[in-house]
């Protein structure tokens, strides 16, 4: 409530009105400027931070190795940012990859660029759509991203290679051994029976 002297005049009430009204807005901007706690913070606003590696983890140089080791061995793709041309791997080793990997094939793109891709043809293609979304999500929890695409409706081909460095990393290895483990995939019956190794 505000309250203004009615003794002075109108042109003096309107500038007591305005001071007052001026005061007013900057308390409540410097109010909306506090710290609210997280927990008093709606859930949908919250920020996650990423968990640091405990005693019980063990965080790999990426030098020497790009992923970070849990207690469950899963691994963990190392930002893009923090490789470097070391990180590459050699053609024979990444075909001494593959041999543990048969979904995948070794080739190269137009601009010849190594990679790796997974060839497949779904049911239909609700089932080949539902398949990219599974990867779409392990892709953005893991932080590395591959080419996806579809054609003749059901017919997926999944790329991996490591976009900043131009070749394969260590990244691509394991987060293409991720979506053969994770990804739940309803292939064409008639394409199944051509593919001894695709067994989910």
């Amino acid at each position: 409530l505000i309250m203004v002297d009615a003794s002075v005049s109108d042109e003096a009430a309107e500038m007591q009105t305005f001071l007052i009204l001026l005061a007013l807005t900057v308390i409540l901007q410097r109010a909306s400027s506090l710290v609210i706690p997280l927990y008093l913070q709606p859930a949908h606003s919250r920020r996650s931070f990423p968990i640091r590696p405990t005693s019980s983890t063990t965080s790999c140089n990426p030098s020497s190795s790009t992923f970070l080791t849990m207690e469950s061995n899963a691994k963990v793709c190392v930002p893009c940012s923090g490789l470097d041309e070391s990180a590459l791997l050699s053609i024979d080793q990444v075909k001494d990859e593959l041999k543990g990997m048969p979904f995948w094939t070794l080739q190269e793109k137009k601009d010849s660029v190594p990679c790796i891709t997974r060839h497949y043809v779904a049911k239909n293609f609700q089932a080949a759509l539902d398949s990219i979304n599974a990867i779409g999500k392990i892709a953005e929890r893991e932080g590395h991203h591959p080419d996806l695409h579809i054609s003749k409706y059901r017919e997926v081909d999944v790329v991996l290679w490591t976009h900043k460095l131009g070749g394969i990393t260590k990244n691509d290895i394991e987060l293409g051994k991720t979506f053969d483990s994770e990804v739940e995939i309803a292939y064409s019956p008639k394409w199944l029976k051509e593919q001894s190794e695709a067994k989910r």
